[in-house]
């Protein structure tokens, strides 16, 4: 998926968007699901929303369900680096994988 946003990004998002979002994309329909992530874009945009994403990495989702923490923590602050000049209140993060996006909420704060 990350492929196709960087080839298709541009093309799709619109001239005058109401808004932006941060889409994280996820392992999973980075590899795995790549139509819904896709689908996801395309929706977002149809919607009128401008869609940016960050160079960040996986969501340490599946270390943590591991139970690697240290690797975890290492994926998580480099996340958190990332997406540190997108992320706002103007710019919300939105995801596809709940439990990779949840994340944020539950893991990361520890």
């Amino acid at each position: 998926m990350r492929k196709w946003t960087r080839k298709n990004l541009s093309k799709v998002n619109p001239e005058n968007p109401i808004s932006s979002v941060c889409l994280f994309i996820d392992e999973f329909s980075d590899f795995n699901d790549t139509e819904t992530g896709i689908a996801t874009v395309l929706l977002l945009t149809s919607l009128n929303y401008k869609v940016v994403t960050a160079g960040h990495k996986v969501s340490a989702r599946t270390f943590l369900s591991k139970g690697l923490i240290r690797t975890a923590r290492k994926k998580i602050r480099k996340n958190i680096k990332a997406l540190s000049g997108i992320i706002s209140d103007e710019v919300p993060l939105v995801g596809i994988e709940p439990s990779a996006i949840l994340g944020f909420r539950d893991e990361y704060p520890n």
